[in-house]
C-alpha cells in the first residue's frame, strides 16, 4: 500500500489564484466601503429632509396656536360686549317699566 504524499510545490496557478482571491477581497471591501458611504449620505439627506419638515410642522403649529389664541380673545371680548349690551338693555327695560308705572 502506498501512502498519499502531499506535493510541496507552489505552482504559478496557485500564486495566480491567491492573487486573484486577495484582489477580490480588496475590491469587495472597497465596494462595501463605498456602499456604506452612499447609504450614510442617503441617511443624512433623509434626516435633513425630516428636520426641515418637522420645523415646518412646528412653525405651522405655532401659527395655528397663535390664531387660536386670537380667536379665543376675540370670542371672550365679544362675549363681554354682549354681556354689557344685555345689562344695558335690562337697565333700559327697568327704566321704561318705572316710567310706565308712573302716570
Amino acid at each position: 500500500m502506498t501512502a498519499m504524499q502531499f506535493e510541496n510545490k507552489v505552482t504559478i496557478g496557485n500564486v495566480l489564484t491567491m492573487l486573484a482571491m486577495i484582489a477580490g477581497m480588496f475590491w469587495s471591501y472597497s465596494q462595501l466601503q463605498q456602499e456604506q458611504a452612499r447609504q450614510a449620505d442617503k441617511i443624512e439627506s433623509i434626516n435633513g429632509t425630516l428636520r426641515d419638515r418637522v420645523a415646518l410642522v412646528d412653525a405651522r403649529n405655532a401659527a395655528f396656536e397663535t390664531r387660536m389664541r386670537a380667536v379665543e380673545v376675540a370670542q371672550a371680548s365679544q362675549s363681554s360686549d354682549l354681556q354689557n349690551i344685555l345689562s344695558a338693555v335690562n337697565e333700559i327695560k327697568a327704566a321704561l317699566a318705572v316710567r310706565g308705572a308712573k302716570p
